[in-house]
């Protein structure tokens, strides 16, 4: 296929076309290569300006070099082992697939952040190199390992979808989320004990800042629960606006030709979109039945009312040019003809009028049973293409008894229906990796109440980042679904993170749950702040792509990850607050010296 695209561009580029206009190339060829030099545009550009914001961040905020140089490795490590493992296996990069190097590298930027962060407090709290190794181990280990089975269960839930693209995407992070973990506690810890400590190991936001925030949380914990609440609920509410719907033309900005040519053709000769019906009759030469024609005729008239419906072709209007070229090419005579037999003939001398080699067997079938009518329609979605294919077959059912209302065909139409599919697919598939890892969290964490209080965390920031896309843009299509399955994962990272430092200090060292809340900030507040704020910029990076699908992922993608930090920062903290209230002390005592 690129070979034959390619052909096509050296031939219209070698083309005089001063005299007669442009000459540009369009199709479904041209489509497909077009995707696929989009992917190389992004994994070539973009993938590797993330690299280089992810590596300034983490200068920035750890204030670390060696820190960053050793996080960058594992994860460039963790990427390239992860294609390589499907390279191994045969797998094509798809368009879809192109989109795994970033969603690996943030998976593995949170797990090494975590147990580099928790390195360097540890180290500014006097600790020694190996024993900084071995405490950032210890309480990293579990949440690690659980977010990354989480985000494994997260990932796999694209097995839900009918597109194999889709599911090999979530196959090839879910082996990317193993490897990282691997790394994280194996190779990243091992490259730390080999390098000299850091003079200065504070982070830019360091353990006692963390604690500021925590105190000022918790003074106003009920306000902030209050108004979270108000929040949420407000704009959830906006859900439902989103059209779970695709634009296929709207996939390439005016930087690629193939979206110069479709606007144009659309523009000037309108029609991008083809529905095909096969209309059926069931009786040898049914076609040339009188009644059957007028069928035709009536269909076309009411299809052209439709909303983006721009002309049609079909038996009927070839039968209609025959009578008018046969009986004097009046206005007047631009009509069916009125009898089976005239039909018949008709048919007989257009065939052996055509040259050599053709027939109408394009347009009628060769019992002449059956026709084909073709419906052009303007740019539109693939929810509206369905809704008039609906619409069709129930005027079919309703007005033409003699022919079998059988639904449209065509690509766009297989398209639609596999949009409409894989969307709801998808959501199904989250639902259910939600409840998984919902039951898991209440496993591991040991508490019912703590594994509810984790649905508020895991399932507020999509649910907002969601709500501020129906004020918005309200629209969802196949690629913004995968973002609840691929954010999944990092915000049951902060979750399970935050939870388990919060545990640790109400069970390891008897804290009350003001004394947790501020343990937990101490110890994982900079990792959690600092992964954030990374991800965020290496994801709002993809906004810059020239393929609509990566930017409005990568844009989605980097303002859910934003919320999840403030609903885990904001909301989270006064919920275990309120539910803990019982036990709820003031002040600082009962807080280990070691913070």
């Amino acid at each position: 296929m690129e070979i034959a695209v390619a052909a096509a561009r050296d031939l219209v580029a070698g083309l005089d076309s001063s005299g007669c206009g442009a000459v540009m190339l369009a199709g479904s060829a041209t489509n497909s290569v077009a995707l696929g030099e989009a992917v190389r545009d992004d994994i070539t550009t973009l993938v590797g300006a993330s690299y280089l914001v992810i590596s300034l961040g983490l200068l920035l905020l750890l204030r670390s070099a060696w820190g960053m140089t050793l996080i960058m490795i594992v994860i460039t490590l963790t990427v390239a082992a992860t294609m390589g493992v499907f390279g191994w296996l045969g797998y094509l990069l798809s368009p879809t697939a192109g989109f795994v190097p970033s969603i690996v590298l943030t998976i593995a930027v949170a797990d090494c952040v975590h147990v580099v962060s928790n390195y360097l407090i540890e180290l500014e709290r006097g600790r020694t190199r190996e024993a900084a190794i071995r405490e950032s181990l210890r309480i990293n280990l579990t949440p690690i390992l659980l977010t990354s089975i989480t985000t494994v269960v997260g990932v796999l839930s694209l097995n839900f979808s009918d597109s194999p693209p889709y599911r090999d995407l979530g196959n090839m992070v879910a082996v990317g989320v193993g490897i990282a973990f691997l790394f994280s506690v194996t190779a990243l810890p091992a490259a730390i004990s080999l390098v000299p400590a850091p003079k200065n190991p504070r982070p830019l936001v360091s353990g006692a800042a963390a604690t500021r925030l925590a105190e000022w949380i918790i003074a106003h914990s009920r306000f902030l629960l209050v108004t979270g609440t108000v929040v949420l609920v407000g704009i959830a509410a906006f859900i439902p606006r989103n059209q779970l719907t695709e634009n296929w033309h709207d996939y390439f900005t005016e930087h690629f030709e193939i979206r110069r040519t479709v606007d144009l053709a659309d523009e000037k000769l309108g029609g991008i979109h083809r529905i095909y019906y096969d209309l059926e009759t069931g009786v040898a030469d049914g076609i040339t039945d009188p009644a059957y024609v007028q069928m035709l005729e009536e269909f076309e008239t009411w299809l052209l009312q439709q909303p983006g419906v721009v002309h049609t072709t079909g038996l009927h209007l070839t039968l209609k040019l025959l009578n008018r070229a046969l009986m004097g090419n009046g206005d007047a005579d631009f009509r069916l003809p009125e009898s089976r037999p005239a039909i018949a003939q008709f048919l007989l001398l257009y065939e052996l009028s055509l040259p050599m080699g053709e027939s109408i067997d394009n347009l009628v079938d060769q019992d002449r049973s059956a026709s084909r009518l073709t419906v052009s329609l303007s740019q539109m979605d693939s929810e509206s293409l369905l809704e008039i294919d609906r619409r069709a077959v129930s005027w079919l059912n309703a007005h033409a008894p003699m022919v079998e209302a059988r639904p449209g065909t065509g690509l766009d139409l297989v398209f639609a229906h596999i949009t409409h599919r894989n969307i709801r697919g998808l959501l199904r598939g989250t639902v259910l990796a939600l409840a998984v890892i919902s039951m898991l969290l209440i496993v591991v964490l040991r508490s019912i109440r703590l594994g509810l209080i984790s649905l508020l965390p895991n399932l507020a920031p999509a649910a907002l980042a969601y709500g501020l896309w129906g004020m918005t843009v309200a629209r969802i299509d196949l690629a913004l679904s995968v973002v609840i399955c691929m954010s999944l994962g990092i915000v049951v990272d902060d979750t399970v993170h935050f939870l388990s430092k919060y545990l640790r200090a109400r069970r390891e060292h008897g804290l009350d749950a003001a004394g947790g809340v501020r343990y937990a900030f101490a110890v994982v507040g900079t990792a959690l702040i600092v992964t954030s704020v990374v991800l965020v910029a290496g994801f709002g990076l993809l906004v810059l792509s020239n393929f609509t699908p990566t930017r409005e992922t990568g844009g989605l993608l980097a303002l859910t990850i934003a919320i999840a930090l403030a609903v885990d920062f904001l909301l989270l903290p006064p919920l275990l607050l309120v539910a803990d209230r019982g036990q709820r002390t003031g002040g600082l005592t009962g807080v280990p010296k070691t913070l």
